[in-house]
Parts: structure tokens; C-alpha cells; sequence
């Protein structure tokens, strides 16, 4: 009877001590995976998409059609809205535009070297951001994520 216990106890130190065995070579081999596939977190695997952008299946259209169609609105809203000129200004605003993992779109900053000859321009570049519909966010290996994008306009 004592010997059976003995027997009971070792076989059960024994099994449990396998079982670490077994998880270590999963967590190694996991781990190998993981370090084998890159992740490139600078790129983002499809571009959020305006309502009328779905329509494109190839990403290089639908990111086209995302710059055109966003750059099509802020112009329009400028072009409706007068804005006064000190002087004859030319020359490029930067606007970098977040859209957020659920589609959110706003404006992060807004970069021109001469704010004080358009005033108005600050404002009418954040409404008109605020006035679109909600997007269909980036994707990122199947998840939605938040991106960023650098939108150039130009004044003439």
C-alpha cells in the first residue's frame, strides 16, 4: 500500500513535469514565428475610404480617389467661402489629417508660413474636415487603425 503511493506521487511529479516541457517548445516555437514575420508598422495595408471611394478595388485607386476626393472638398469650401487677401499670396498649406480606428476624421495641424495674411483659413480648413461623413477607417493586418496623412494644398 505505501509502495502504491509512492508510485502515485512519482507518476504525478512526473506528468506535471512533462507538461512544462511540452510549453516550452510551443512558447519557442511561437516565438520563432513571431521573429521570423516583420511587421511593417509605418504602412498600413488598405487607405481609409471616402462613401464614394468604395467603389475602387485596387489600393492605389482607392488611395488616389481618398487624396482627390478630400482635396476636392477643402477646395470647395475655401472656393465658397471669400477669403481676403492682404497680398497676393502663392504657395502650399500642409495639412495633416488624422482619421481615427472608427473612421473620426481631424485635422492634427495645419503648416503655412504666412497665417497672418489668411486668418479666416485655419477655420475654414477644420470645418470642412469636420463636415465629412464618417470613413472606413486603414487597415493594418485586418484591424482598424488610426492613421495619419500629410494632404498638400496649393494657393494661388
Amino acid at each position: 500500500m505505501y509502495l502504491n503511493r509512492i508510485i502515485l506521487v512519482f507518476i504525478m511529479i512526473l506528468s506535471v513535469s512533462c507538461k512544462d516541457i511540452f510549453l516550452k517548445e510551443e512558447k519557442n516555437t511561437l516565438h520563432q514565428i513571431l521573429n521570423e514575420e516583420e511587421i511593417d508598422y509605418n504602412s498600413i495595408d488598405a487607405y481609409p475610404l471616402l462613401p464614394e471611394c468604395k467603389k475602387h478595388t485596387n489600393r492605389v485607386q482607392q488611395k488616389e480617389c481618398f487624396y482627390q476626393k478630400l482635396t476636392s472638398r477643402i477646395q470647395n469650401s475655401l472656393d465658397t467661402n471669400s477669403l481676403e487677401l492682404s497680398n497676393n499670396i502663392t504657395g502650399d498649406i500642409m495639412v495633416i489629417i488624422k482619421v481615427s480606428a472608427v473612421g473620426k476624421a481631424t485635422v492634427e495641424s495645419i503648416i503655412f508660413s504666412d497665417k497672418e495674411s489668411l486668418p479666416k483659413l485655419d477655420s475654414l480648413i477644420y470645418a470642412s474636415i469636420i463636415k465629412l461623413p464618417i470613413l472606413e477607417p486603414a487597415i493594418k493586418l485586418g484591424i482598424p487603425v488610426n492613421s495619419e496623412f500629410l494632404l498638400p494644398i496649393i494657393i494661388n
